[in-house]
């Protein structure tokens, strides 16, 4: 099938590829014709997402399907049944490993059929599931993006589990010549990490695109909302971080009960006097727990929030995204 075919060219190109080198090369498969183009297969498959940069399209691959996380699953679920260390490695040395170790088994047979996979190479089914499955790879250290010494203001420093690199390079924008963050994923700490999540030392030169990939598809992927208010938190008292725009406020009249202009209010009308929202690819989407980040946010000492991806107050920022709040 066309789609397989695509997909095939994308996962042994790091996962993505520009739509123009992509469609010249579209010109010499058979199953690419004028009544099944380029642009059909893409648009009408949910393996590809189609991302426009400034001057050009990126063409991503994706997939919903997940590495099962139930040792020794029975289940008839859709995901596939493979120890993740036999996956990216090709073999796994742990004694009573209880995970599935035969790639081609039925069920992933099955699920890789329906999932148009099952022309993946492994390697090349490393690159989708690794970019499309969030609990593979570990995500950015926030807290080392912050403070001056070599681990930042990470408390665990050598031994955090999460990535310590700099957020703007894996974003494709960090210019900063002086920039102290880790450029280099092949750094002691940033490669121990990766190397205990099971990353083989040939999937090694594709995790720069990986993290990047993911980063595009996290942004993409988020709804469209509201308009945006960037905000910094400047001092250590709780204040209001100031939108210029009247329609990035809180309407006053629909808090106290009722508003006279309804529907035609510029303002925003929601039942808290303020509002948490985080920006992806451009769009402001409303953030869970409004109300417990405002407390968190009202308390002078916290420079984070909490949970197990925090808010940092200080850059504003929730992992690789904007965040900002509406009074």
């Amino acid at each position: 099938m066309a789609e397989e075919t695509v997909l095939k060219i994308l996962c042994g190109c790091n996962g993505a590829m520009d739509y123009e080198r992509l469609l010249d090369i579209s010109y010499g498969l058979t199953e690419i014709f004028r009544d099944n183009s380029l642009d059909k297969v893409i648009e009408n498959s949910e393996l590809f997402t189609v991302i426009q940069h400034d001057d050009r399209k990126e063409v991503f691959a994706q997939t919903r399907v997940k590495m099962c996380k139930i040792s020794g699953c029975n289940e008839v679920c859709n995901d596939i049944h493979l120890c993740k260390y036999q996956l990216m490695n090709g073999d796994c040395n742990r004694r009573g490993c209880s995970f599935g170790h035969q790639l081609m088994s039925q069920h992933n047979i099955r699920v890789l059929s329906v999932s148009h996979m099952i022309r993946l190479s492994r390697e090349e089914l490393c690159v989708i599931l690794l970019q499309c499955d969030s609990s593979l790879l570990p995500p950015v250290c926030v807290s080392y993006n912050k403070g001056r010494g070599p681990f930042g203001s990470c408390p665990e420093k050598e031994t955090c589990t999460r990535l310590h690199m700099c957020m703007s390079f894996i974003r494709g924008c960090c210019d900063d010549t002086d920039c102290i963050r880790s450029h280099d994923f092949h750094e002691p700490h940033p490669i121990g990490v990766l190397r205990r999540r099971g990353v083989s030392s040939h999937l090694m030169s594709l995790i720069p695109f990986i993290y990047r990939n993911i980063v595009n598809l996290k942004s993409h992927r988020n709804p469209k909302n509201t308009q945006p208010a960037l905000n910094n938190r400047e001092n250590t008292q709780c204040e209001s971080p100031q939108t210029h725009a009247e329609e990035n406020k809180i309407c006053l009249s629909f808090l106290k009960g009722y508003c006279k202009r309804a529907h035609e209010c510029p303002r925003i009308h929601c039942k808290m006097p303020y509002k948490w929202q985080v920006k992806v690819c451009g769009a402001w989407t409303d953030l869970p727990n409004n109300e417990h980040i405002e407390r968190e946010y009202c308390d002078p000492s916290n420079t984070n929030g909490s949970g197990n991806e925090p808010i940092c107050f200080e850059e504003m920022i929730l992992g690789l995204d904007k965040v900002s709040a509406l009074y």
